[in-house]
């Protein structure tokens, strides 16, 4: 699984920067790239992050401050998905293609969008960092997020996304911080699942 994540992303990072690509030919690799990480969602919500945290529930009474921490993370991610998925409906509702270059550009480079983005993701990963006290899967989440960590926190990060990207590539890379947000979510909620247990 590490391995298709790796891919993945090396797949999505080669295409943001390659600027000999032709529109057509982005647009294609942006739609399989686009499929391949809802493949991914799918197979992960077996172990979803409202399936752990209602484990972790169940178990409170060990430690209730793990399990307002498990409930925080599980809040938090359930808001960044639901800004994440009303933005790409907006977008997909404009574009149902995802051909057009322009449709990002007017809407993702309102810094308000940028700032929600972004606050969504910090609110994700804070939350999961609090319950991360173990230092080998403080380096594993921060390899989940890697590309959030670089690019999300630096100023204007968006823009340099949007400029000639047609509307599956940002889509994508919604997917691609909401899957990052699950993925960093799940593990930490593993986390305090062993917590628990032990």
């Amino acid at each position: 699984m590490n391995y298709k994540k790796a891919f993945s992303l090396i797949t999505f990072l080669a295409i943001f920067t390659s600027c000999q690509m032709s529109a057509n030919e982005k647009v294609k690799q942006f739609k399989k790239l686009d499929s391949s990480l809802q493949v991914l969602s799918v197979a992960a919500d077996s172990n979803s992050v409202t399936g752990l945290n209602r484990i972790i529930q169940l178990k409170k009474d060990r430690n209730i401050q793990l399990a307002l921490n498990a409930e925080r993370i599980a809040l938090a991610t359930a808001k960044a998905d639901k800004f994440i998925d009303s933005l790409k409906s907006a977008l997909i509702s404009l574009d149902p293609k995802g051909e057009r270059l322009d449709i990002c550009d007017r809407i993702l480079t309102d810094s308000g969008i940028q700032s929600k983005i972004v606050e969504n993701f910090k609110e994700v990963y804070a939350a999961c960092n609090a319950v991360l006290v173990d230092t080998s899967m403080r380096q594993q989440a921060n390899q989940l997020v890697v590309l959030e960590r670089d690019q999300l926190l630096s100023k204007n990060w968006l823009i340099k996304f949007v400029r000639n990207t047609p509307t599956v590539g940002i889509v994508s890379l919604l997917n691609k911080i909401k899957n990052d947000c699950g993925n960093l979510a799940k593990l930490s909620l593993k986390g305090v699942i062993n917590s628990l247990v032990d």
